[in-house]
């Protein structure tokens, strides 16, 4: 079994042309369990909810082979949010005022089922910076491999960076460029991929949204840039939770970081076709394996600086220094 901790969340989403969609199951702990079992695997799931959260929800997520032991409902509301999409592949995510709120819905250590303990790998979703230390030092504790993801929310989630010594539990580290950025600086990206090298001793994947992710392979001492699959965006929510499960799997089975990447990258591709997490549970693993050989040939190493340039050049809006 593989496990995915963080949140569930009901998502009310506003398109451009004032459509919304009431409701629709999401949150990090789904969307990546999602990406997760889309290769087949048994996955669990650790998260808090309120009275709130439907449980016709829960009944089609264990009828889809999710485990849901790891839930719990709790006394207060479930997190609840608006999408909301202005064009132009912008979106905002704000928390509704009846939403419950992370100091009562993080998930703790003593929320693991005692048969998640025995895991393959465990992912730690954007959370707070406390909650994720202290689930970090329980399952690396138990040894479980650890992949982390994190999230910069000034005044709501401040993400805090584990010591030298925490980061050696961590498999792989899994963060979006905007993360990487807060946590290091708006640097050009030669510069900015120096500061994650020296800090995190490990594997790590920068993930950039539709110009795809930067994979580094420690043994290799080499990096990669994997791109997105080109397909139908409808949502992008959930994507890089996505992304996070799909690239655990892929590195516990195959070992080999771009090999996760490009599993991780099928596994946001289903998820931004339709609203909500549900509709991806659906998909056919040979699907997902015709996607993986498809995207393979796509993958570019960067041999050197003048390759990083021609990325950065392609992506530069992500890197210029403000």
């Amino acid at each position: 079994m593989y496990i995915t901790i963080g949140g569930f969340t009901l998502d009310d989403t506003v398109t451009p042309d004032g459509s919304i969609y009431w409701a629709a199951p999401g949150g990090n702990a789904l969307y990546s369990a999602v990406g997760a079992r889309l290769w087949g695997v048994e996955v669990g799931i650790v998260a808090r909810i309120g009275p709130d959260y439907p449980q016709a929800y829960l009944d089609r997520l264990v009828a889809a082979g999710l485990d849901l032991n790891g839930v719990r409902r709790i006394d207060t509301p479930s997190f609840h949010v608006w999408i909301l999409h202005e064009g132009g592949g912008r979106r905002q995510i704000i928390y509704r005022l009846d939403s419950g709120h992370n100091q009562d819905l993080d998930p703790v250590p003593d929320d693991i089922p005692e048969e998640y303990l025995t895991s393959c790998g465990a992912h730690i979703c954007p959370i707070r910076g406390d909650s994720q230390s202290a689930l970090s030092t329980f399952l690396g504790q138990r040894g479980i491999p650890l992949f982390l993801d994190l999230i910069v929310i000034p005044g709501q989630i401040e993400s805090e960076l584990f010591g030298p010594a925490a980061w050696q539990q961590v498999r792989a580290f899994l963060p979006g460029i905007e993360e990487v950025q807060a946590l290091w600086g708006n640097h050009p990206l030669p510069a900015l991929l120096r500061e994650v090298r020296a800090s995190v001793p490990g594997c790590f994947a920068i993930k950039m949204g539709a110009n795809g992710s930067l994979v580094y392979h420690p043994a290799e001492e080499r990096l990669y840039h994997v791109p997105a699959y080109t397909t139908r965006v409808v949502d992008a929510t959930g994507a890089g939770d996505a992304y996070c499960g799909g690239f655990m799997v892929g590195l516990q089975k195959t070992g080999h970081p771009v090999e996760a990447a490009l599993r991780g990258t099928v596994s946001a591709s289903f998820v931004i076709e339709d609203f909500g997490a549900l509709h991806a549970l659906q998909i056919p693993m040979k699907q997902a394996e015709q996607r993986l050989e498809s995207l393979r040939a796509r993958v570019i190493p960067i041999e050197g600086a003048e390759q990083l340039a021609g990325v950065q050049t392609t992506i530069s809006g992500k890197f210029e220094e403000r």
